[in-house]
C-alpha cells in the first residue's frame, strides 16, 4: 500500500499464545522492521520494487536511529519484552530504504554497515502503473483495478505483483530465516507489504485481514517461531520506541 506514514500510537505489550505440550525448543524470533520515512512516505506516494527507490528522508534518518536503539536495547536488563534475546543478525531488502535503515540498526548492535545481509525475498511489491502515484491519484486513474486489487489476493496493479506472489515470496524468506537461525533473534528490515504479509501468515487471516494492520515507518513487530511449528505474535507495529518522532 501507500507509503504514508501515522503517528506513534502501539506500545509493546504482549501475552503469551497457548504453547503445545512437551518442549518444542528456543524459538527464533523475528523483529520485522518496517524502513524508516522518505519523501515518498511523506507525500503519500507509492513505492514499489519497480518505482524509483527512493532514500531515506531527514525525518526518515531519525527513524532509523530510533529504531536501532530500540533494538539494541533486546537482551537488556528492563527490555520490554524480557524473553527476547538481542538479535544476531540482521537481514534487509536490498532497496535503499531498507538497507539504509538497517546499516544505522547493525551499527547500534554493534555490526556495523557492513553487518546487513540483503536478501531479495523482503523486497517491496511492484505496484507497476501505479508506482509514485498517491492513492487518490490511483483511485482517479484506475479505480476498477484498484477496487479489484483490493478485493482479491490474486488481482495485480497494471504490470505489479498480486498479493498472493508477494505472500509467497516472503513465506519463503521467513522459512529460510527461521532454518538458517535456530533459536536465535533476527532483526529484518522491510516494507509495508511485506509486514503485512507476514502478520497475515501468522495469524492465519483470510483474505481481507491484509488489509488490516497499520505499519507505521520503524515501528516493530515481533513474532516467534518454533522448530515444530507452533508461532506466537508478540507484537505488531510497536512505535514507543517513536514517540516524539
Amino acid at each position: 500500500m501507500s507509503d504514508g506514514a501515522a503517528a506513534p500510537t502501539t506500545s509493546y505489550g504482549s501475552v503469551r499464545a497457548p504453547r503445545r505440550a512437551g518442549d518444542p525448543g528456543a524459538p527464533t524470533t523475528l523483529l520485522v522492521a518496517r524502513h524508516g520515512r522518505t519523501p515518498n512516505t511523506e507525500a503519500g506516494r507509492f513505492a514499489g520494487r519497480d518505482g524509483e527507490d527512493p532514500p531515506l528522508s531527514a525525518l526518515g534518518e531519525q527513524d532509523a536511529a530510533r529504531l536501532g536503539a530500540a533494538v539494541a536495547a533486546f537482551g537488556g536488563p528492563g527490555a520490554v519484552l524480557p524473553d527476547v534475546p538481542r538479535p544476531t543478525a540482521v537481514v534487509a531488502s536490498p532497496m535503499r530504504r531498507t538497507r539504509q535503515t538497517a546499516q544505522v540498526a547493525a551499527g547500534a548492535l554493534g555490526a556495523g554497515p557492513d553487518g546487513v545481509t540483503l536478501d531479495d525475498g523482503w523486497v517491496e511489491a511492484s505496484f507497476g502503473s501505479w508506482e509514485n502515484l498517491t492513492y487518490g491519484e490511483i483511485a482517479d486513474r484506475f479505480p476498477q483495478d484498484l477496487a479489484a486489487w483490493q478485493g482479491s489476493m490474486t488481482a495485480a496493479p497494471h504490470g505489479g505483483d498480486a498479493l498472493t506472489d508477494v505472500m509467497a515470496r516472503v513465506r519463503g524468506a521467513r522459512q529460510r530465516l527461521v532454518a538458517a537461525h535456530p533459536g536465535e533473534c533476527v532483526l529484518v528490515v522491510t516494507h509495508a507489504t511485506c509486514v503485512r504479509a507476514v502478520v497475515h501468515e501468522a495469524l492465519g487471516c483470510g483474505d481481507e485481514g491484509m488489509w488490516r494492520t497499520r505499519v507505521t515507518p520503524a515501528a516493530l513487530t515481533v513474532v516467534r517461531y518454533w522448530q515444530d511449528g507452533g508461532v506466537e505474535v508478540a507484537t505488531v507495529n510497536a512505535t514507543a520506541h517513536l514517540a516524539g518522532a
